[in-house]
This record gives structure tokens, C-alpha cells and sequence, in this order.
């Protein structure tokens, strides 16, 4: 199986009527330093004039936003991120 053919299948497990609490698969998640949509990696996107950044739960900052809730805070890269809102 080559790399497109596992992000297809990571992109598949994504279940967009699922209201997220927290940062797993598929949440889209607003923080005071950008938004990411946790799926695949694949940089930043432009979603209505707003940057989105595509990253994966082995990125390391999805590593550390993994399983966190709004008002949560995480330090990435020596800068403090408070996440405030998740899809």
C-alpha cells in the first residue's frame, strides 16, 4: 500500500457528524496561535479566507493537542497555545 492509498484510509475514519469535545481524529480545533484540522498532513489550507493547518496526531504538535479541551493550554515550540473552541 503506498502513502496515498494510508492517508486515503486515515481520511475515511473521519466521521464529520461526530461532535468532538476533544482534539482526536477529525476535530477541527481554533487556538490563540491558528487552526488546525487534526486529519492528514498536508500544510496549510485556506478556508474562507482563514488558514487552516491540515495536521496528523503523529505531528508534534498534534501529539501534544491530542485528547485536550477548550480552555486548555499546551506550550509548542516555547510559545503558550490556549485552545479555544473544538469542532
Amino acid at each position: 500500500m503506498n502513502k496515498y492509498d494510508l492517508q486515503k484510509n486515515e481520511l475515511l475514519k473521519i466521521d464529520i457528524n461526530k461532535a468532538n469535545h476533544k482534539v482526536e481524529l477529525g476535530s477541527l480545533v481554533f487556538t490563540n496561535g491558528g487552526n488546525y484540522f487534526i486529519s492528514i498532513g498536508l500544510g496549510k489550507i485556506e478556508i474562507e479566507n482563514e488558514p487552516v493547518y491540515c495536521i496528523s496526531l503523529i505531528s508534534p504538535i498534534g501529539k501534544i493537542l491530542q485528547n485536550k479541551k477548550p480552555g486548555e493550554k499546551i506550550n509548542f515550540q516555547g510559545k503558550e497555545i490556549i485552545i479555544l473552541k473544538i469542532f
